[in-house]
């Protein structure tokens, strides 16, 4: 992980671009540009900075930067964990399902050794045919019942609606019959 503020690494510093701050070595000449330089590598190296001006502007990078390092070391942390986790999933993953593959074939093997016995046997074979004769049988059965019921239920149907005929031409002859006797009534009465 690269940090993301603009100063290098301690650990990405060679040797020959560190210049080391002894106050009690004479001064060497050095411009300010390159003093700043080496009291910057030598904060991130955790040395003393000697410019006190310097000290809080460095200081507040060094604390960027050290959150900056936290951070990604967090994220790098994590990372391993989650790696470390899907790797035991995937182990774990991996020994279910051949415990599952060795159950599925021990419980094929006891279906074989409990029914095996049943495909050579001659009497089994006889029981099965006549198993799907006697089903074959059944749907004949049932497709002949569904069609006599069809027919009943028409003829059911033919019978009911002529007797409704019947009642209803009957019914009109009443109704015909009483207004001829409540005409005669009324002309009696005038």
């Amino acid at each position: 992980m690269k940090p993301t503020s603009g100063l290098k690494r301690a650990d990405s510093v060679t040797p020959s671009t560190v210049t080391p701050t002894n106050k009690f070595l004479p001064s060497s000449g050095l411009s300010n540009t390159s003093t700043s330089a080496s009291n910057a590598v030598n904060v991130l190296n955790g040395n003393t900075v000697s410019d006190g001006h310097d000290r809080d502007r460095y200081n507040d990078k060094d604390n960027t930067y050290s959150d900056g390092h936290n951070l990604h070391a967090k994220i790098a942390l994590l990372e391993k964990d989650i790696e470390r986790r899907q790797e035991s999933y995937i182990s774990r993953e991996r020994a279910y399902k051949m415990r599952i593959d060795e159950l599925e074939e021990e419980l094929t093997n006891q279906r074989q050794s409990k029914t095996g016995w049943m495909k050579s046997d001659p009497k089994i074979n006889k029981l099965k045919s006549m198993q799907s004769q006697i089903l074959h049988n059944v749907e004949l059965v049932q497709d002949r019942t569904a069609r006599i019921m069809q027919e009943q239920e028409r003829d059911l149907l033919r019978a009911f609606r002529a007797r409704l005929f019947d009642v209803q031409t009957e019914l009109e002859k009443e109704k015909s019959k009483k207004d001829d006797g409540a005409i005669a009534w009324i002309e009696r009465s005038r």
